[in-house]
């Protein structure tokens, strides 16, 4: 198990590092894009919110939770006629939920470190407007975790697996602003396939809905 986890994480890097060895023509509007291959590289940041939960045996007891999101991406052209293009970020991704147990409120709450690598399937484009719709996967690496309730917390990192593994999929429009800047309205849904516990007894997988805004970039 820890080797397939390794060479998930090695490609999702390398995914991630790729679009930066190529470089494309400029462009005025979608349907003007120069025919390369691998082409028109592009960089960017997101932000928005996450309304997180748990799926799994266990979740009918736990409520969603919202926090703040963000990402920075690379993005290049798969096919000469744009219709697809590969995406592969690296963000901070809260997770959790909460839970009510008589008049106690406990917030269920964890943070990682994302690598999310999709596809994006854009078939139609109308001026400077693109819908697309995307379908990948990411792997991700915890970074802390807590249980709390009022002003009292405990650390739960140690009782959670370090890493985790899930799909991706959604849409959204990308509005071209100018010659070489996007702005991207996008919802994706995010769902784990791995228990993030180490208690045999529980099983627990993450799920995400992501609302989001992001400025594209040609690099």
């Amino acid at each position: 198990m820890i080797k397939i986890y390794r060479t998930i994480r090695n490609l999702f890097f390398f995914f991630l590092l790729l679009p930066l060895a190529y470089h494309g023509g400029e462009s005025t509007a979608f349907a003007q894009e120069p025919a390369h291959y691998f082409g028109d590289p592009r960089a960017g940041f997101s932000f928005g919110y996450t309304s997180s939960g748990f799926t799994g045996t266990a979740s009918s007891v736990y409520d969603s939770r919202t926090s703040l999101m963000g990402s920075f991406f690379v993005n290049f052209r798969l096919t000469q006629d744009d219709l697809l293009r590969l995406q592969a970020a690296l963000g901070v991704q809260p997770r959790g939920a909460t839970s009510k147990f008589g008049n106690v409120q406990l917030d269920f709450y964890s943070l990682y470190l994302d690598v999310p690598v999709s596809v994006q399937l854009s078939p139609l484009a109308s001026g400077n407007l693109r819908p697309y719709a995307e379908l990948g996967a990411y792997y991700s690496i915890l970074i802390d975790s807590e249980i709390s309730s009022g002003d009292q917390s405990v650390n739960i990192t140690e009782s959670l697996f370090e890493e985790d593994f899930g799909i991706l999929l959604g849409g959204g429009m990308i509005v071209r602003l100018q010659n070489r800047v996007d702005l991207v309205m996008g919802l994706n849904y995010m769902m784990g396939l791995l228990d993030f516990t180490i208690d045999d007894n529980i099983s627990l997988r993450h799920r995400n809905l992501n609302a989001f805004l992001a400025l594209k970039f040609g690099i």
